[in-house]
C-alpha cells in the first residue's frame, strides 16, 4: 500500500513539474541553430536545424532556381524573336531592293515618255 501511495505522489510530483516547465515554441529553435558554434560545417549545421526550418529553406532555393530559369528561358525567346524580327527585315529590305532594280528601268521609261494627258475629245466615255 506505501508502494502505490509513494507511486502515486511521484505521478503527482512529475505532472506538476510538467506543467510548470517551460515550453519553447517551434519556430525558436531556428534561433537556437545559430548558436552553434561557428566550427561546424555548413552540412554538419543543417543537421540541427528544425525539419520546417529546413523545409521552407529547401523552397526557397528550388523557387529561385525555377525563377532564374525562368529568367533564362525568356532571355532566349526574346534572342528568337530578335533574330526572328532582323531576318525579316532583311528579307523586306532585300525584296525592296530587287524590286528598285527591276521597276528603275520603267520609272526612267516614263520619264522619258510620259503618258498624253486625256482629254474629253479623244476618250470614249461621254460627259452627258
Amino acid at each position: 500500500m506505501a508502494t502505490k501511495i509513494f507511486a502515486l505522489l511521484a505521478l503527482l510530483a512529475l505532472s506538476v513539474s510538467a506543467t510548470t516547465a517551460v515550453i519553447i515554441p517551434q519556430y525558436s529553435l531556428a534561433a537556437s541553430a545559430a548558436t552553434i558554434p561557428q566550427y561546424l560545417s555548413p552540412i554538419a549545421a543543417v543537421g540541427y536545424e528544425h525539419p520546417i526550418v529546413q523545409s521552407n529553406r529547401l523552397q526557397h532555393a528550388l523557387a529561385a532556381s525555377i525563377l532564374q530559369s525562368q529568367a533564362i528561358v525568356l532571355q532566349q525567346q526574346s534572342a528568337l524573336l530578335q533574330q526572328q524580327s532582323l531576318a525579316h527585315l532583311t528579307v523586306q529590305s532585300t525584296m525592296a531592293q530587287q524590286q528598285q532594280r527591276v521597276l528603275s528601268p520603267f520609272s526612267q521609261l516614263a520619264r522619258q515618255n510620259p503618258a498624253p494627258t486625256c482629254s474629253n475629245r479623244c476618250c470614249s466615255h461621254s460627259t452627258n
